[in-house]
């Protein structure tokens, strides 16, 4: 933080690209989570995590971790508290469905067990959330890196969401929600001088000229 962390991000359990961490361990204890979270706090900002199961979300929502990054094999009770809580959810559907459907090489078959398992978990997550009302819960992140033509599939994952949820939600997630989130950075704002969005003056804005209505063809804006 002292050197400049705008927010936190804690490695809550096991990864799914990973050969030697198992997808289902907790790591890091209640008391380390609140530890974490309260120095944060202490300091302006918030904790968010990389996590996957429920019983690693479920300390997390009990620590205050505010935003659950991919959050792939949530349940319907871990939902609920997600909910109630108001935490922040940013899940990776578009590439969630090519490793569920093993399009993406990996070098071992433990790789390629964990990452279907992931994939497969992150499109029932979306038939919850949505089933749960918890759309407006929900920030755009891709988890597409690499060489430059898999950064080029970074939109993929709003063409996958206009699909699902509609447009207007997939830009939403895109825009508005990430600048809610990010509110909770409070003096940590790396943009504390004017609104963000916004088309007033004094504004910080990235201005998109489209010739068609991207809330009628989302095409437009997946395309690079």
């Amino acid at each position: 933080l002292f050197k400049g962390a705008s927010q936190i991000k804690m490695m809550a359990g096991g990864g799914a690209s990973s050969i030697f961490d198992p997808l289902d361990t907790v790591q890091y204890t209640l008391e380390e989570m609140r530890a974490c979270v309260q120095a944060a706090e202490d300091y302006g900002t918030y904790v968010c995590t990389h996590i996957h199961t429920n019983p690693a979300m479920l300390r997390a929502a009990e620590a205050g971790i505010k935003c659950f990054e991919h959050a792939s094999l949530m349940n319907e009770e871990v939902a609920e508290v997600v909910k109630d809580k108001g935490i922040w959810l940013c899940p990776q559907y578009a590439v969630g469905e090519m490793i569920a459907k093993r399009k993406i090489p990996f070098d071992s078959e433990i790789q390629y067990q964990k990452t279907e398992r992931v994939g497969k978990g992150l499109m029932l997550q979306a038939e919850l959330v949505d089933k749960m009302g918890m759309l407006d819960q929900l920030v755009y992140g891709t988890d597409v890196v690499g060489i430059l033509e898999v950064h080029r599939m970074q939109p993929m994952e709003l063409g996958w969401r206009a699909k699902r949820f509609g447009a207007y939600q997939a830009l939403k997630h895109a825009t508005g929600n990430c600048r809610e989130l990010f509110k909770l950075c409070t003096y940590q704002d790396p943009y504390p001088e004017g609104d963000v969005g916004i088309l007033r003056k004094g504004s910080f804005a990235d201005l998109l000229i489209l010739k068609e209505n991207p809330l009628e063809n989302p095409a437009q804006v997946e395309n690079p």
